[in-house]
């Protein structure tokens, strides 16, 4: 049968499903806690607007760098072993930050977790790239980022109603209790998939990362894509605290943000089929050109409430404009997000 022919499956072996049901824990724990963090560590914790700014950033960043070295280690003692060593990281860090509202501890508790999330995230990709071939991996890989986006979207939601019938600490609770559902679901059920034996070492590692960053027009990618997420981040970063300080308490910020996930999830595997034969740069190309507008639309507030005032009546339900602005421009930011991830 010419390969033009070939049947395509959205079946997997069973670690695959293991994997993003674990991953959908994780990332339910990670943007609960996540989307509540600037206002827990300035409200609850007691650092000031800039601390929490550095805090948040530096632990934003971090978490995304360790994955190279977290992935070496990952091969030296087998997948498994590096999930559940995650997966016990994460469950200890956010108790710990949620039991205590000291500065120390918070610094701790967030470097556990970024430790156990940057295990995470090279592993179960790996999983999935390793459950997959060549002519699958397009779906697989829509699978597992919609399922980080479902994961995504019902931490938050979570957080939403925690944060306001108990108070900012308990989501962090929620969420060292889906680290436990994980590491059980993990040590019951998955099954090694790792099976060449070790990986590279660090030396290799860093060996890799330097030609990287001697690669003008790969650094050039990743400068343009950091735009992308900068813009993005905010949604996490300042949205919350903007929506609050602006509007007050119990304007739900945690809701708005999960338009987002919503997005991706309806459009991420109809955009990954869709532009199968695309070139990278062009998928990228249209994301990025996207998501300026987000920011944009949001930047059109005051516009809104000069000709509207400050409430805008669309029949079944009035909403302030910065709401409207809002729920538009991270309607675009998730799909942005579908066209670049």
């Amino acid at each position: 049968m010419a390969g033009t022919d070939k049947r395509l499956s959205w079946r997997f072996p069973s670690t695959f499903w293991v994997a993003n049901g674990a991953e959908l824990c994780e990332r339910a724990a990670f943007y609960g806690m996540f989307i509540t963090l600037v206002r827990y560590l300035h409200d609850k914790v007691g650092f000031s607007d800039q601390a929490t700014g550095v805090v948040t950033a530096i632990f934003a960043s971090i978490i995304y760098l360790l994955p190279t070295f977290m992935g070496i280690m990952a091969d030296k003692i087998g997948f498994k072993r590096a999930l559940l060593l995650a997966f016990a990281l994460l469950t200890g860090g956010y108790a710990l930050l949620g039991g205590f509202q000291l500065k120390l501890t918070a610094i701790a508790s967030l470097t556990l977790i970024m430790f156990g999330g940057a295990i995470i995230k090279p592993v179960i990709s790996g999983t999935v790239a390793k459950c997959s071939d060549d002519d699958h991996r397009a779906r697989a890989m829509s699978i597992f980022y919609m399922v980080v986006n479902i994961g995504a979207f019902s931490g938050k939601f979570l957080a939403g109603d925690l944060n306001d019938r108990l108070g900012l600490q308990y989501i962090n609770y929620y969420a060292s209790g889906m680290a436990v559902i994980a590491f059980v679901l993990v040590a019951v059920f998955y099954r090694n998939v790792d099976d060449k034996g070790t990986g590279k070492t660090v030396k290799e590692a860093l060996r890799g990362l330097r030609r990287v960053m001697g690669n003008f027009r790969f650094l050039s990618l990743i400068v343009i894509v950091a735009g992308f997420w900068t813009i993005q981040g905010q949604l996490y970063a300042t949205m919350p605290t903007y929506m609050e300080r602006l509007l007050g308490k119990g304007t739900k910020p945690e809701y708005l943000a999960n338009i987002n996930p919503f997005v991706v999830v309806l459009c991420v595997v109809f955009i990954t089929h869709r532009i199968r034969n695309f070139k990278a740069e062009n998928a990228i190309g249209i994301g990025i050109f996207i998501i300026p507008f987000t920011a944009l639309i949001i930047g059109l507030t005051p516009m809104l409430e000069t000709a509207f005032g400050h409430s805008i009546d669309f029949g079944l339900i009035a909403l302030n404009p910065l709401t409207v602005t809002i729920i538009i421009g991270i309607g675009l930011q998730g799909l942005a997000e579908g066209w670049v991830s």
